[in-house]
């Protein structure tokens, strides 16, 4: 397992196109929307990729890197920010059971090219949305995905919705995520995202990036990158305090994120913000 960035070259290789002949029969069987348009404006290099009505171009990476490298076949799976989307209806096709988490849910018709859910798509489908993850349990579900969801959210918000992402893991069970990344301006930073999760990457994280750019940004005034993490919830214990002794009873790594979150809200303001200065502009 790799955590890294995509490439056109990828979505040409052979298990890339094996996935994409099932997401394309999904995209055409359930009438999902066309992304042509934008596909030719944002990635030029996807002309002719695709016949008839076309998945979103970076999405040809990215769902097939999702499941090439989470292996939902038999999984309990969590979906986040699904919308409409073939990734989404093969999850439940495969998985032991899927829940997808989107919080735009409306009666018919489209929002956007596949933004949000429609309870006319959810019928079609049969598929389990719901618009929140805070009633999903802890410690329950095999994988989480989230393909490119985080760059769309307030920076406020990114903390935690990462935070409940590593919540309903079970320890041992695999978050898949992807996120557009530039080399101009922050869209997200995923070795920010690793550190809030308290998770860890699985195999090698390259942090190389690409030769050649993969995509426009939404304002085409600059190029676009995407890049893909799978990450572990590890399900060992560690001591929270230097003065523990019985690690069996202490945390998870993963809980570190929450502990260090909800510590600094208990903490003085002044004093949050004379360690944010000196954070910010003179180091410990």
């Amino acid at each position: 397992m790799i955590s890294r960035f995509a490439v056109k070259e990828e979505i040409e290789s052979y298990p890339f196109q094996e996935v994409l002949k099932r997401l394309r029969a999904l995209h055409h069987q359930y009438n999902l929307p066309d992304f042509h348009g934008i596909n030719m404006d944002r990635y030029p290099w996807s002309a002719g990729m695709q016949s008839g009505s076309e998945i979103y171009a970076s999405r040809l990476w990215e769902y097939p890197f999702a499941i090439l490298e989470g292996q939902p076949g038999g999984k309990t799976c969590v979906d986040i920010g699904c919308g409409m989307s073939e990734f989404t209806i093969y999850l439940k096709e495969v998985s032991e059971e899927l829940i997808g988490v989107d919080p735009d849910l409306f009666k018919a018709g489209t929002k956007g090219p596949g933004f949000g859910v429609s309870a006319e798509y959810l019928e079609r489908t049969d598929l389990n949305v719901v618009t929140t993850t805070e009633r999903l349990m802890t410690n329950c579900y095999d994988r989480v995905f989230c393909i490119s969801v985080i760059e769309h959210l307030p920076r406020r918000g990114v903390a935690h919705l990462v935070r409940e992402m590593t919540r309903i893991l079970k320890p041992g069970g695999q978050l898949i995520m992807t996120v557009d990344v530039n080399i101009h301006y922050d869209m997200a930073r995923p070795l920010s995202l690793i550190w809030e999760s308290g998770l860890v990457p699985i195999g090698e994280l390259d942090l190389r990036w690409p030769t050649k750019r993969f995509g426009k940004a939404d304002d085409n005034n600059f190029s676009a990158d995407v890049y893909g993490m799978v990450l572990e919830k590890p399900d060992e214990f560690i001591a929270e305090f230097y003065s523990d002794l019985n690690i069996s009873g202490g945390i998870r790594q993963s809980e570190i994120p929450s502990i260090r979150h909800k510590s600094e809200k208990r903490v003085f303001k002044p004093l949050r913000l004379k360690r944010w200065f000196k954070a910010e502009y003179m180091g410990r």
